[in-house]
């Protein structure tokens, strides 16, 4: 059979020994990676909770209005029901019957 290119063929270690190390050698690598990636998170939140705090301190409309409660809401007319809606299609509406 004529094979164009494989230059990376593994091949399964005869010896036990072999097998032994290339095994715990992978799971070095995967702990390894999942460090990396647990570390790489924790910065991330760091960075990111710094700059939500650094930004919190800085807008002065937030800090003035962190002790004033807001006005209460006005009372709704009776028989009225309230509530918010998302229209999820818009086109001909489809009646059944």
């Amino acid at each position: 059979m004529f094979r164009l290119f494989t230059p990376f063929r593994l091949h399964r270690p005869r010896r036990r020994s072999q097998h032994v190390l290339g095994s715990l050698l992978g799971v070095v690598l995967l702990g390894g990676m999942l460090v990396f990636g647990v570390v790489a998170l924790l910065v991330i939140a760091v960075i990111g909770g710094a700059a939500w705090l650094v930004r919190q301190l800085q807008n002065p409309a937030l800090a003035s209005s962190a002790g004033h409660s807001a006005p209460p809401p006005q009372p709704t007319p009776a028989g009225v029901i309230e509530g918010e809606f998302v229209v999820l299609r818009d086109g001909p509406r489809v009646t059944s019957g």
